[in-house]
């Protein structure tokens, strides 16, 4: 289960690892983003996780791509010439770098730093998850 992240607003997720750690990760899920209208999102990524030393801890990067039928905005606000304006876009880049923590019982929680990018410029994003590793 993640906040923000790649989901954009929040997902359910499933994750296999593809090689020992060190090694690639698979993600896909499900999940939502709207605030007056809730559209599905479909995060779909590819990370490399790498170990920090000890058993626990590691550090994951990578990219993904997140597709909507909603249109994500942009916020462009010039303060100068003191307008505001939305742009919107619904395939998204979102590249990751997270710091991952399992515990002895299999429970995993991450934080990371989810920048969005579409055809409109960039925004920055975070996201927060936990759940249980198989």
């Amino acid at each position: 289960m993640e906040l923000g992240g790649n989901g954009l607003l929040g997902s359910l997720n499933f994750a296999r690892q593809l090689t020992k750690n060190p090694g690639l990760e698979f993600r896909v899920g499900l999940g939502a983003f709207g605030s007056e209208k809730t559209f599905l999102t479909i995060p779909v990524s590819l990370n490399y996780i790498l170990g920090l030393g000890g058993q626990h801890a590691s550090l994951s990067f990578g990219m993904g791509m997140t597709y909507t039928k909603a249109d994500v905005r942009m916020r462009i606000i010039d303060y100068e010439e003191g307008y505001e304006d939305t742009r919107s876009a619904p395939v998204n880049l979102v590249p990751s770098l997270a710091y991952r923590y399992h515990t002895t019982k299999n429970l995993l929680w991450k934080v990371g730093f989810n920048p969005i990018f579409n055809k409109h410029g960039f925004s920055p994003s975070f996201g927060l998850s936990a759940g249980k590793r198989f």
